[in-house]
């Protein structure tokens, strides 16, 4: 579960690397199935292995995302960029570095927060099936939220 968990977590932060979300979904297909010499050669996949190994947030949840951003080789959340955006990922990448070294969960908050990171988030968004250009819709469309949340 942790492999299911870690992969979905990443794909909605964005800090997915290509390979391991070419991997997402047939591993979700496989599960579906529940196709076990399938679901065998996932969990010893060596892509897939790498995420298991990956340290628990803890009470740290976005310094752990941020950690996550930066040792992605091509995150996801890069290749969506729009143009404007992309000019600005490596001095975002330089300060959110020197944010991580900090240590301090509450300042990443207010990074978190900030315009560029906001703007990152926002044009990945755009590209994720479940979002439709509307951060609700998943919300929206899932039968057990709450009325209120609708």
């Amino acid at each position: 579960m942790r492999i299911v968990t870690e992969i979905q977590r990443m794909y909605y932060e964005g800090t997915i690397t290509q390979a391991e979300e070419d991997l997402r979904e047939p591993l979700f297909q496989a599960l579906g199935a529940i196709d076990e010499p399938l679901i065998e050669s996932f969990l010893n996949h060596q892509t897939l292995v790498q995420l298991i190994s990956i340290p628990d947030d803890g009470e740290t949840p976005t310094l752990g995302q941020a950690r996550r951003l930066l040792q992605a080789q091509g995150p996801v959340i890069r290749a969506k960029l729009t143009e404007e955006n992309t000019a600005k990922w490596d001095k975002f990448t330089k300060d959110l570095a020197a944010l991580v070294k900090s240590g301090d969960e509450e300042i990443m908050t207010q990074f978190f927060k900030s315009h560029p990171w906001n703007c990152f988030r926002a044009d990945y968004a755009k590209s994720l099936a479940t979002v439709k250009q509307d951060r609700m819709y998943t919300i929206k469309a899932t039968p057990h939220a709450p009325k209120s949340y609708a």
